[in-house]
């Protein structure tokens, strides 16, 4: 196929090119260069503008990118760190992607799917990609690609960082948005050394301290991607001297202890008294983890080179001020005891 053009419309339960393969990939194979697909959207379904299965497939010069401007919004930011559309949808097959742009892409731009192969060169742009084009700093969400195959049919995705921007300008973007399942996606390339696929936050300013009257520490965090996917943790470890014994620890998923998260640039969180660790008189260890659940998060690392912040759980002058009451009124009792015994 050479230098087609899918005009705007929508997909209304169905797809633009569809490829079924039966026969082994050596017979079924297809080349695409300059395929301009604009304003192409899916509005009911998982229908794609081109989705393959079976079929070795390459994509040259080409381009995937809507130009609609929305508003549309989707309520709870975690519901929009996870989709399930997209405009290219790679199955049972292998696919190299080169020279290629995936832009402005609301619903999703490519998914790598069971016992699919997908190379993409570092000649492809993809950016933009966000649920709404009217308001990406309130809505910094973005939807890349999928990768996600099945436990006895992976998937593989082989990418370069370089290939993921901020805009046009070139610059490479931290946050990939490339939503995986790690128990059935490989993913290659230097793309893969990223700490989290997902989005990478980075941290300014880590507070952690004893919160006034009561036990219980108060967390304040402030820098860039700090976004609502579930993907920040909040680790609380005990400090101890003994390297033999092993500390025990907890770990919350900061939205469960958030008290103030209204953008993606500050957070504010309580981490309340527990039976065995925020405790009064131990000295804590408090780090930040990125990842898709609290045994696969890594850390995250604090401008500067800070890893952790350390918070001590002590008496506060209230309490003290309520403790030294307490045994000035048990003193007075005791001695109004002993002074009647006397007498009688």
């Amino acid at each position: 196929m050479f230098s087609i053009t899918i005009f705007p419309t929508i997909f209304d339960r169905c797809g633009g090119i569809i490829l079924r393969g039966t026969n082994g990939l050596h017979n079924h194979s297809l080349l695409i260069r300059q395929l301009i697909a604009n304003d192409v959207e899916r509005q009911v379904g998982s229908g794609s503008i081109l989705n393959g299965r079976g079929f070795a497939t390459s994509i040259f010069q080409s381009e995937f990118i809507s130009n609609i401007t929305t508003s549309k919004q989707i309520n709870g930011q975690n519901k929009q760190c996870n989709w399930t559309k997209s405009a290219v949808k790679i199955e049972e097959g292998i696919a190299w992607i080169t020279s290629t742009k995936f832009i402005g892409l609301r619903e999703g731009a490519l998914n790598v799917g069971a016992g699919a192969i997908v190379y993409i060169d570092q000649s492809t742009q993809i950016f933009g990609n966000t649920i709404s084009q009217t308001n990406l700093k309130e809505n910094p969400i973005q939807r890349n690609i999928i990768c996600r195959g099945t436990s006895i049919n992976k998937a593989q995705l082989h990418a370069e960082s370089i290939s993921f921007l901020i805009n046009n300008s070139g610059i490479e973007s931290r946050n990939k948005w490339i939503l995986i399942s790690n128990d059935s996606c490989k993913v290659f390339g230097s793309v893969s050394t990223s700490p989290s696929l997902l989005f990478v936050p980075i941290i300014t300013k880590f507070i952690a301290k004893q919160m006034n009257r009561r036990t219980g520490i108060y967390i304040e965090i402030n820098g860039q991607s700090l976004i609502r996917c579930q993907n920040i943790w909040l680790k609380i470890e005990e400090k101890i001297t003994n390297t033999y014994i092993k500390p025990n620890s907890i770990i919350y998923l900061l939205e469960n202890i958030s008290t103030k998260w209204e953008d993606d640039h500050s957070i504010v969180a309580q981490v309340p008294e527990d039976l065995q660790i925020v405790q009064k008189g131990k000295s804590l260890q408090v780090q930040l983890l990125i990842g898709e659940t609290s045994e696969a998060a890594e850390l995250i690392q604090i401008e500067g080179g800070q890893q952790w912040t350390m918070v001590t759980q002590q008496l506060n002058l209230y309490e003290v001020a309520l403790y030294l009451f307490l045994v000035f009124i048990l003193q007075k009792i005791f001695r109004l005891l002993l002074s009647t015994v006397f007498i009688v």
